[in-house]
C-alpha cells in the first residue's frame, strides 16, 4: 500500500483545484457570454455600400472591413452576392424578378 505523506497530497490538491476552476470558469464565461451577445444584423443599404466598395477595387478587403467595422468575410460573401445577382435589375418582367429576388432573399441564395 502507499503511504502518501501530507505534504505531498497538498499540492496534488491545489493541482487538482486550480483546474476544477479554471475548467469551470470558462464554461460558465462561455455560457454568460452566447446568452449576452446577439446576434449582429445588417441592413441591405450597409451591405450594398460595402459590396460597391469592394467591386470598385480601390481598396482591398481588409482595408474596407476595417473601415466599415466588419468582419472581412462578410465583405467577401456580400460582394459575390451582388455580382452573382445583379442581373435581377435589368430583368424586364417585374414580376419575375420581384418573385427571384424574394426567392433569393429567403433563402440566401
Amino acid at each position: 500500500m502507499v503511504s502518501l505523506v501530507v505534504s505531498e497530497v497538498v499540492p496534488l490538491f491545489r493541482q487538482w483545484l486550480l483546474f476544477a476552476f479554471t475548467v469551470w470558469s470558462k464554461q460558465n464565461y462561455m455560457s454568460e457570454r452566447r446568452t449576452d451577445m446577439a446576434r449582429k444584423k445588417y441592413s441591405s443599404e450597409f451591405k450594398t455600400k460595402v459590396a460597391l466598395a469592394a467591386i470598385k477595387g480601390e481598396e482591398t478587403t481588409n482595408q474596407i472591413a476595417s473601415r466599415f467595422g466588419i468582419h472581412p468575410g462578410h465583405v467577401r460573401l456580400w460582394k459575390k452576392k451582388m455580382l452573382e445577382n445583379a442581373s435581377l435589375v435589368f430583368e424586364k418582367d417585374r414580376k419575375r424578378r420581384l418573385s427571384r429576388s424574394f426567392l433569393i432573399n429567403f433563402t440566401g441564395k
